[in-house]
């Protein structure tokens, strides 16, 4: 295995960056009951093994890739006496954008037999990783291992509610209307209104209306002299008094009694 340390400036200035990478190595067994502190993809080289994550569990076998979100309880062992994986651990400012674009909510996201080129880009990587090669190069590997597998992994798999769950994300501070957000659809608003629903336990408008007071709170935590008015506005609610009234409802505090 290989690691690499980074300085806080640099980790700041990069959206994503590679703590260690594993090349095609015997794999020990492992229990991490309180999960590992950065992301992983890990693919299965050779034999066989288990891993679970919560009440989950998923056959390995060699060609299979998972993906881990960090500080999530998880374990993977052995089943065979060849078992040998490949991976890259991760973490950045970036991370949460690229999850929220590809719609990954799950703690897992797993790829029997996958059939993308991750481990060929590992393979390049684990090659400077240890190297005198800048910084920037080293980053610019690690997400072209990542994003690749996440594009492999969902390029065909991204369904209709994932894609309208990204929308929300980017266009939340818009005045936005079901015409606005199901305008990419390929199928009728009112299926696609029952199958969010069903998927993320909340309406289409609850969801947005969520991202919206998360962003309104975390602007008022980041600058507490911004006017309420100009937060809510800003976070794409066009009556000042719903938005207060939406806030203490979420929180349990007016947007200026929050701040106090």
């Amino acid at each position: 295995m290989k690691k690499r340390f980074y300085t806080p400036e640099a980790e700041a200035c990069f959206p994503l960056y590679a703590n260690t990478v594993g090349l095609a190595e015997p794999q020990e067994p492992r229990y991490r009951p309180q999960g590992l502190g950065a992301h992983q993809i890990m693919l299965v080289n050779e034999g066989s093994g288990i891993l679970e994550v919560g009440t989950k569990q998923y056959d390995l076998h060699a060609g299979d890739v998972f993906f881990l979100k960090k500080n999530v309880p998880h374990s993977y062992y052995g089943t065979a006496a060849d078992f040998s994986t490949s991976w890259i651990s991760f973490d950045g400012e970036g991370v949460g954008l690229l999850l929220s674009y590809y719609g990954v909510t799950a703690p897992v996201v797993f790829c029997a037999q996958y059939h993308g080129k991750f481990e060929q880009k590992l393979s390049s990587l684990h090659k400077i990783f240890d190297s005198d090669i800048g910084i920037p190069a080293l980053m610019l590997g690690a997400y072209d291992c990542v994003i690749g597998f996440f594009d492999d992994a969902f390029r065909s798999e991204r369904t209709q509610t994932e894609i309208i769950k990204g929308f929300l994300e980017r266009h939340f501070a818009e005045p936005l209307t079901l015409e606005d957000i199901f305008a990419e659809c390929k199928y009728s608003k009112s299926k696609l209104s029952r199958d969010f629903k069903k998927k993320y336990g909340e309406t289409v408008f609850d969801m947005l209306t969520r991202i919206r007071l998360s962003n309104a709170k975390k602007q008022m935590e980041e600058d507490p002299t911004l006017k309420v008015k100009d937060v809510a506005l800003s976070c794409g609610f066009q009556d000042c008094s719903y938005f207060c009234r939406m806030y203490k409802r979420a929180f349990g505090k007016s947007p200026k009694g929050d701040r106090a």
